[in-house]
């Protein structure tokens, strides 16, 4: 009984912790034709895990994703800056030598690329 009470109590802890990330918006670039926006933004979870810098695009009108971004995330606070290069091309250009994982390269129909300041 006592193992159950426990296990539920750290279940509690877990999905509490999940609510209290927050994304904080760093600049918002419109596409050339006014049908998407890209956002690069921190994301801060809590003291312990502490923020990833994200890039997430999303339909002009709509809200951005709730989570990490879906074109990247990187664990820590860098200076991405994103660029449209024509209506289906995104440029994310990040600090020298971060590299991110797990980049995508295309969302939808837009082609997107990663290149350093």
């Amino acid at each position: 009984m006592i193992l159950r009470v426990l296990i539920m109590a750290m279940a509690s802890v877990v999905v509490a912790a999940c609510g209290l990330c927050g994304n904080d918006p760093l600049n918002i670039a419109r596409s050339p034709n006014g049908r998407w926006e890209a956002v690069t933004f921190l994301r801060g979870c809590s003291a312990i895990t502490g923020f990833s810098t994200n890039v997430s695009i999303f339909p002009v009108g709509g809200h951005p994703p709730a989570g990490a971004g879906n074109l990247l995330s990187v664990e820590g606070k860098y200076p991405f800056a994103v660029e449209w290069e024509g209506d289906s091309r995104l440029l994310i250009r990040g600090a020298p030598g971060v590299k991110p994982k797990d980049l995508v390269q295309k969302f939808e129909n837009i082609a997107v690329a990663y290149g350093e300041r």
